[in-house]
């Protein structure tokens, strides 16, 4: 037995071989020998040929074989005959723990970060498995405020098959951010920066937010980071800088389409006009609006906003209102509170709570009729949960990403009695009911070759009650849903779309795409309007230019439905215009 004092390093030498100084050399061919005996794992490299192979990458993959079966002195000759690399592999005996020691603290710490200390007693020892081991471990006090932390092996004893070792940490001084600082021209409370950086005075060092900050401030459109972050480590405190300016991030959004009124047969004008402001109010906040017209005497406004961070913490508060006008039918008007938790700018959980208020406009339709109206008077209120997961590598036109929203609601429905309409129709309805809704918006991005980039969306909504009417129903159809249709032309009780296109990419901000639309839906509404159930499709083409104004964008696509062919004079057309300010 002989015993030695050896720090990890050294413990853990990759290999002794002969002719390293050729170690980056390329050979068109290789043969691996492997001395007498059994050598689990290694069995894999005997007599093993190779070709066109690197000499370094090689000797990288045995000694990750030979250590992960416990050949810890393994030993490689080589030489070169001719063109050839010629390897002899002798591994040698392998070693298993007889006892590996360390305090109680250091036990603590090693658990706390995952490590199963269990998985080392009497195994092989592995100088990749403790290594991993200690690496989790020093990332657990990182990221616990002892950046300084310095974990080995001591008072190594190794035997003929065994070694024994004691695990040494010292962990380092406890360290806490004493100031956050902000160099540049970005006007933006503090604390919103540190929530959505993690980086926050008074608190402890925290390696992985400082490491992923950059990451975290590139997901925040209003601010671009100048420089890395800056951290200094001074006798009596921690100081973290960062330097960072205003990004334009409002956005102007409008699209404008023609079709041709069903009525009168005269080209209809409509328009989709959207504003994206970001830190207006120099809090972060963002404040969304939205008009539409879509089809005669159709209008609608939706009106949203968000405030982070308040009170310091993760919790941000968000709103909805909307108010749509269906010519001379009905008007909906929907609010809606919620409270999101946000683990980073994209991501978040939320709950919320929402009205919605269903009132006829004319009911002279109904006076004297016995039939139960297409559209009602009604209330729902809801509560419900959402989630919402996104990674893009440019919001504007990403090449990779996804991103995926999912809610689900439940409340209560109340069908409210018009006094314009024969009481008797009432007595047949469930006046009070629950209803429960659900809705899915999902996309992904994959660069398939240098310019060429499939885009992938898919969109769903389910509405589920015994009684549905045609004003609480789904309305899809045009840009936003399955193009090649008239805007909200389609109602749906339950529907599910696949947005699928082509993209080439002429720059940053522009592209040629060809599209196709896959749809699904069923409408179980009394006196439903269209039909019960149908999967329509279309197909087109476009193309997204930027310029220094904006992004300018035009889209045309046929769409076929109920089984009729498509005809290309229905073609649908559709002009955009994205500006950033």
């Amino acid at each position: 037995m002989k015993s030695i004092g050896l720090c990890l390093s050294l413990l853990f030498l990759t290999f002794s071989l002969l002719g390293q100084g050729d170690s980056v050399k390329v050979f068109p061919h290789a043969v691996i020998h492997l001395v007498d005996g059994e050598f689990g794992d290694l069995e894999r490299f005997r007599n093993k040929e190779l070709k066109r192979v690197r000499q370094d990458e090689l000797y990288q993959e045995i000694a990750k074989v030979a250590f992960s079966e416990g050949y810890i002195l393994f030993e490689v000759e080589s030489r070169v005959q001719s063109d050839s690399l010629i390897l002899t592999l002798s591994p040698g005996a392998f070693y298993k723990w007889s006892l590996l020691t360390m305090n109680e603290e250091t036990k603590a710490y090693m658990r706390k970060s995952g490590v199963n200390l269990n998985r080392f007693e009497r195994s092989l020892v592995s100088p990749i498995r403790i290594g991993k081991a200690f690496n989790k471990t020093l990332a657990f006090l990182e990221n616990h405020g002892f950046p300084f932390a310095q974990i080995k092996l001591d008072s190594v004893i190794i035997s003929e098959t065994s070694v024994k070792a004691e695990v040494s940490l010292d962990k380092g001084p406890l360290i806490m951010i004493d100031s956050l600082s902000i160099v540049g021209n970005l006007k933006v409370r503090k604390s919103y920066i540190a929530n959505s950086t993690g980086i926050r005075p008074g608190g402890i060092y925290n390696e992985s937010a400082i490491k992923t900050s950059s990451k975290r401030l590139s997901q925040i459109g209003f601010v671009q980071e100048v420089r890395p972050v800056e951290v200094r480590f001074n006798k009596d405190d921690t100081k973290v800088t960062l330097f960072l300016d205003n990004k334009q991030s409002s956005r102007f959004d409008g699209i404008i389409g023609f079709l041709p009124d069903p009525q009168t047969g005269e080209l209809l004008v409509t328009g989709d006009v959207s504003i994206h402001l970001e830190n207006g109010m120099k809090q972060g906040e963002v404040i969304d609006l939205n008009w539409r017209r879509l089809q005669t005497n159709t209008q609608d406004l939706d009106a949203q906003f968000l405030i982070p961070y308040v009170l310091n913490s993760p919790l941000s508060p968000d709103g909805k209102f909307k108010i749509y006008r269906r010519d001379t039918s009905f008007t909906d008007v929907f609010g809606q509170l919620g409270l999101r938790y946000i683990f980073n700018q994209t991501n978040y959980v939320r709950g919320f709570v929402d009205r919605q208020v269903s009132s006829l406009i004319s009911t002279a339709a109904y006076e004297n009729s016995l039939i139960i109206p297409e559209f009602l008077d009604r209330t729902i209120t809801s509560y419900g949960l959402g989630i919402k997961l996104a990674k893009v590598d440019y919001f504007l036109n990403p090449s990779k990403g996804y991103t995926f929203e999912l809610e689900g609601a439940a409340g209560n429905k109340v069908i409210l009695r018009n006094p314009a309409i024969r009481s008797e129709i009432y007595d047949s309805l469930m006046l009070t009911s629950l209803q429960m809704r659900s809705n899915l918006n999902a996309t992904y991005y994959v660069s398939i070759v240098k310019r060429l980039v499939w885009h992938q969306r898919f969109l769903g909504g389910a509405l589920i009650n015994d009684q549905l009417f045609n004003n609480e129903v789904y309305r899809i159809g045009g840009h936003r849903s399955i193009r090649g249709f008239n805007e909200e032309s389609i109602f749906a009780t339950n529907y599910a779309i696949a947005r699928s296109e082509i993209r080439y990419q002429l720059d940053r901000d522009g592209f040629l795409f060809a599209l196709f639309d896959q749809g699904w839906y069923e409408n179980t509404a009394e006196n439903r309007i269209g039909a019960r159930r149908d999967t329509p499709y279309s197909v087109g083409l476009g193309v997204s230019l930027g310029t220094k104004a904006g992004v300018f964008s035009l889209a045309t696509a046929v769409g076929s439905e109920q089984g009729n062919p498509m005809l290309i004079r229905a073609a649908k057309f559709h002009f955009g215009f994205l500006s950033v300010f």
